[in-house]
C-alpha cells in the first residue's frame, strides 16, 4: 500500500484523533492510529481510540494506487510531520505485519509467547523534501472494533457551534461525583413539542437546560430519543464542534447499543487549506437513569422576576459572598421598597451587601426573600451569555431559575434559619 497525500491534511487528520490517543496503554495497538485507503468509496481516513471513546477523521485529496489498512505508531508520526514543513507526504508499507499467532508451549509445558518482533510490519513515511522515517507497524486485526451505529438509530442535523455552545453552557453543572453515575454527563434528549434537542446537566443541587433546534431530519424521528453523553465524552465533543460558523453536525443517537455518534465537517470545497473532511466521534451512552429534571423547572410564572445587567450581578454577588459563612456560603437576594434589590451576605457578626443599579422587578405578589450558593448563582448568570438575565422566584424553599432567551438554569435555594430558630 502506497498513499500519497498533502502532509498538512494528514497532519491535521492526526491532530484531530490525538485526543483519545493514549501514550501508554496496556494494549500496544491504542498507541497506533488505523490508517484505512477504501478503494470502494475513495476515502482515506485515520481514526484513535482510547476504547471510551473513538474519534475518525477523513482525509481529502489523497491518492493511492491499492487501498488497504495499516497500524501507525501515532507519537512518532505526528512528531515526523510537525517537525516537517514538506508540502507533499508518501505512505509506505515497506513490510507487511504477519497474522498475530496464538501463545505456544515449550517441551516443559511452559506458555511462550511469540516475539512480537516476528509479527510487526515497517512503514515509511517519506516528504517531498527528502525527508523520511520507518516505523514498526502492528497487525491490523489487533486493532479494537470500532463501534458505529447501525440503521435502527435516530438521526438528524444541527448547528455545530450552536451544539458546541449549548454542551459549554450545562458541563458546569453537571456532577462530578463517582457517586452520581448517571449525572456524570449530559443529556440529550429530543423534545417534540419544541423540534430541538435539549442538552441537560445537574449534579443535584442545580440543573442547566439549553435547547438546540434540529435543522434537518435523516432517519426515525418517532425512535424514542435520551441518551446520556459522559462527560469525558462531552469534553471530546468541545474540541471537536468549530466555535462559530454555518457548519452543521451530525448526531446520531442508538438506544439499541447505547451509541452516540457525532460527526462534523465540510466538504472539499469548505476544507479549505487543511485538507481535513469530516471528523466523527462515537461514543458509548452512560448505562443510568437520568433525574427527572422537568419536575423541578417551575411551571408557572415566578412570582417575582428581577432583570438585571449580567455583568452587574455578578460583581454585586462577588461582594456580597465576602460576607457569607465560609464553611456553607449563602447569599439573600432581596426586593425592599421601591424594588430596590440588594444582595446580603451574613455571618454572625459579620455583613456584606451590595446594591444592584438598574434592575427591573415585576411582581405578582409578594414573597419572602430568597438564599442561595454564591457560586451557584454566579455560574448559571454566566451560563447565559447574555446582556441581561432574569432571576425569577416564588417561594424561599422552592427551586427558582435564572433565564436567557430559551436558555434556563434552575437553582435550588439554601435555607437559612431565622433567629431564636423560627
Amino acid at each position: 500500500m502506497k498513499i500519497h497525500v498533502q502532509r498538512i491534511a494528514f497532519l491535521s487528520a492526526l491532530e484531530a484523533v490525538k485526543h483519545v490517543v493514549p501514550s501508554k496503554a496496556h494494549i500496544a495497538a491504542l498507541e497506533h492510529v488505523k490508517v484505512t485507503a477504501d478503494t470502494a468509496d475513495g476515502g482515506l481516513s485515520i481514526t484513535g481510540t482510547d476504547l471510551d471513546a473513538y474519534v475518525r477523521a477523513d482525509v481529502l485529496g489523497a491518492h493511492w494506487p491499492k487501498g488497504g489498512t495499516v497500524l501507525l505508531p501515532f507519537a512518532d508520526a505526528l512528531a515526523f510531520l510537525k517537525a516537517s514543513e514538506a508540502e507533499r507526504l508518501e505512505l509506505e508499507v515497506t513490510r507487511w505485519p504477519t497474522e498475530p499467532r496464538a501463545p505456544m508451549l515449550d517441551s516443559a509445558g511452559a506458555i511462550v509467547a511469540p516475539a512480537i518482533e516476528e509479527q510487526c510490519g515497517r512503514v515509511k513515511m517519506s516528504t517531498d523534501d527528502g525527508e523520511a522515517i520507518e516505523l514498526d507497524t502492528l497487525p491490523a486485526e489487533e486493532w479494537p472494533t470500532v463501534p458505529w451505529t447501525g440503521e435502527h438509530n435516530l438521526a438528524f442535523t444541527l448547528g455545530a457551534a450552536s451544539f458546541r455552545d449549548a454542551l459549554e453552557r450545562v458541563l458546569p453543572s453537571a456532577a462530578i461525583d463517582v457517586g452520581r453515575y448517571a449525572m456524570r454527563g449530559a443529556l440529550l434528549e429530543f423534545n417534540g413539542s419544541t423540534d430541538a434537542l435539549d442538552v441537560v446537566a445537574t449534579d443535584g443541587r442545580r440543573c442547566a437546560i439549553a435547547p438546540v433546534d434540529v435543522a434537518r431530519w435523516i432517519r426515525n424521528r418517532d425512535v424514542p430519543a435520551r441518551s446520556i453523553l459522559p462527560l469525558d465524552s462531552a469534553k471530546l465533543a468541545l474540541k471537536i464542534l468549530p466555535k462559530k460558523g454555518e457548519a452543521y453536525a451530525t448526531l446520531e443517537l442508538d438506544p439499541t447499543c447505547a451509541l452516540i455518534v457525532l460527526s462534523v465537517g465540510s466538504s472539499d470545497a469548505e476544507a479549505g487549506t487543511s485538507g481535513l473532511g469530516r471528523v466523527t466521534m462515537s461514543a458509548r451512552a452512560l448505562d443510568g437513569e437520568f433525574p427527572r429534571y422537568r419536575a423541578i423547572v417551575p411551571a408557572e410564572r415566578a412570582a417575582v422576576s428581577v432583570t438585571a445587567c449580567a455583568d452587574e450581578l455578578i460583581k454585586r454577588i462577588k461582594v456580597a459572598a465576602v460576607g457569607a459563612s465560609d464553611d456553607a456560603p449563602a447569599i439573600l437576594l432581596d426586593v425592599g421598597e421601591g424594588d430596590a434589590v440588594k444582595i446580603v451576605g451574613r455571618s454572625g457578626a459579620r455583613v456584606s451587601s451590595a446594591d444592584v443599579k438598574g434592575a427591573k422587578v415585576e411582581r405578582v405578589r409578594k414573597v419572602e426573600l430568597i438564599a442561595c450558593n454564591p457560586a451557584f448563582l454566579a455560574d448559571g448568570i454566566k451560563a447565559c451569555k447574555a446582556d441581561t438575565v432574569t432571576i425569577g422566584w416564588s417561594s424561599a424553599s422552592a427551586p427558582f431559575t435564572v433565564t436567557a432567551g430559551r436558555f434556563v438554569y434552575v437553582l435550588m435555594p439554601v435555607v437559612i434559619e431565622k433567629k431564636g430558630g423560627k
